[in-house]
């Protein structure tokens, strides 16, 4: 009993909360909703531009409408291996299809979802630290002023930080308890964070190496062992580090090889997510950077434009027709 004990994470003892912390975060998540709707009626009233949403938010909106409709995406995507990771327009068009193409309805569902946010910031924060700092957590993030805004606004950030921070709750609670459930599960909602914001890949390494060095389960991570003093000579929690890893990854794998098999069978090409990486990385990366504006320089300012003329621009110098891993090579080789 007492090895057992010994190798769970001391988060354990946090996990568990009582119903008055349940309606303390509960107040938490009320709390930023309430901001959000405040700032979404100002918006309504005084915004001009609330019905007439410009570049990203426009592109999302007409995106989702099409698909609604069973269009698909529209030109100069139709047919090809997905630009921009799907997952953000794909649900905004679901909630399309429920209530019709309502912009205030996209909006709203907005706020919620970052009031739902900061819910998990409260119980993240009551897990790692006590209800103390979970409470003041969630009220910061309630109130801090760049997520409220973002959070109005038909964009993929919102979704972002709710699948992220979901990803971390998860991933505690895995970690506290050694599930294996929960493990897959934290690998599903990163594969999903993932098809909203491709880079948030790049944590794997670190994410590996935590689990891998800190991870000290019971044997109920991995296969069946003996119990008792079998158990400990079999070295259970040694073996169970390669466990949370691989269901990790599994997971996030179940989430992403549909996009991926879609990006082959419509495009011709194995294409992860998207194949906007080079693209986005020459903005960053270019002699005329100014960390503000996200246009390649020599390419039109509107959006279908400039997606135009960043593969116009490869084609005509190598002399032929590029498909989309070639053009965001020849973005990531300028770079």
């Amino acid at each position: 009993k007492s090895m057992v004990t010994s190798t769970i994470s001391p988060v354990a003892r946090h996990t568990g909360l009582t119903g008055r912390q349940h309606l303390l975060l509960g107040l938490v998540f009320l709390l930023a909703l309430a901001v959000r709707g405040g700032h979404l009626w100002g918006q309504q009233q005084y915004n001009p531009l609330f019905a007439s949403p410009v570049m990203d938010e426009q592109k999302h909106h007409e995106w989702a409408q099409s698909i609604a409709a069973g269009k698909g995406l529209p030109e100069p995507l139709a047919g090809r291996p997905f630009f921009r990771a799907p997952l953000y327009y794909y649900l905004l068009a679901g909630l399309y299809r429920l209530c019709g193409p309502s912009l205030l309805v996209a909006r709203l569902a907005g706020c919620v979802l970052g009031a739902a946010t900061c819910y998990l910031i409260a119980r993240l924060g009551t897990t790692l630290g006590g209800l103390r700092v979970g409470c003041l957590s969630g009220i910061l993030a309630a109130v801090y002023w760049p997520m409220v805004v973002f959070d109005a606004q038909l964009l993929t950030v919102g979704l972002e930080l709710f699948l992220n921070v979901l990803l971390l709750v998860v991933l505690v609670r895995a970690a506290a308890g050694g599930s294996r459930v929960l493990f897959l599960l934290a690998g599903v909602v990163w594969g999903l964070a993932a098809l909203t914001r491709p880079n948030v890949l790049a944590l794997a390494p670190g994410v590996v190496l935590w689990l891998w060095s800190t991870g000290r389960w019971p044997a109920n991570v991995g296969p069946r062992r003996p119990r008792g003093a079998d158990a400990t000579k079999s070295g259970a929690p040694a073996i169970s580090r390669w466990w949370a890893p691989a269901l990790l990854l599994l997971g996030a794998a179940v989430a992403i090889l549909p996009i991926t098999v879609r990006n082959r069978i419509v495009g011709g090409e194995w294409v992860l997510i998207a194949s906007s990486g080079g693209v986005n990385f020459y903005i960053g990366n270019n002699p005329q950077s100014d960390g503000v504006a996200a246009i390649v320089p020599g390419t039109r300012a509107d959006w279908d434009g400039g997606y135009v003329d960043t593969h116009r621009i490869p084609e005509r110098e190598l002399g032929r027709p590029l498909k989309e891993g070639e053009v965001s090579d020849y973005w990531y080789r300028r770079a």
